[in-house]
């Protein structure tokens, strides 16, 4: 029995709408976390390595930190480069991928700066 055209339509409807929540909740997933836009900022800005990077977020704890670039690493956001050196040097650079990240989390921070200066 075929369905009519308002039934087969909430169903297309449902499906396409799980599919868009889905993929914005894995784009929330691979950018959140609570030290990645600081991070990515802060690399956006020209910190690249490690160690000065670690000390702007020094209220990060180390395990957490590392954690996080390792995560963003993975899904192709920001590239390490290694130099060997005394001691040796990690460098954290955006990829292309990341740099179109760049406008979300702009946004996302003037929506908090937004946020503050109503509760005043």
């Amino acid at each position: 029995m075929a369905e009519s055209s308002a039934e087969w339509y909430q169903e297309v409807h449902t499906v396409v709408q799980e599919q868009e929540l889905g993929e914005v909740s894995q784009v929330l997933e691979t950018l959140g976390g609570p030290w990645k836009p600081l991070i990515l900022y802060y690399i956006s800005e020209g910190v690249h390595e490690y160690r000065d990077i670690r000390r702007l977020m020094m209220e990060c704890e180390k395990i957490t930190y590392g954690r996080q670039l390792l995560d963003l690493e993975a899904a192709g956001i920001i590239q390490k480069k290694s130099v060997a050196a005394a001691p040796p040097k990690d460098y954290y650079h955006l990829t292309q991928e990341g740099r179109r990240y760049l406008p979300l989390y702009e946004t996302l921070f003037q929506y908090t700066l937004a946020l503050k200066a109503e509760e005043g």
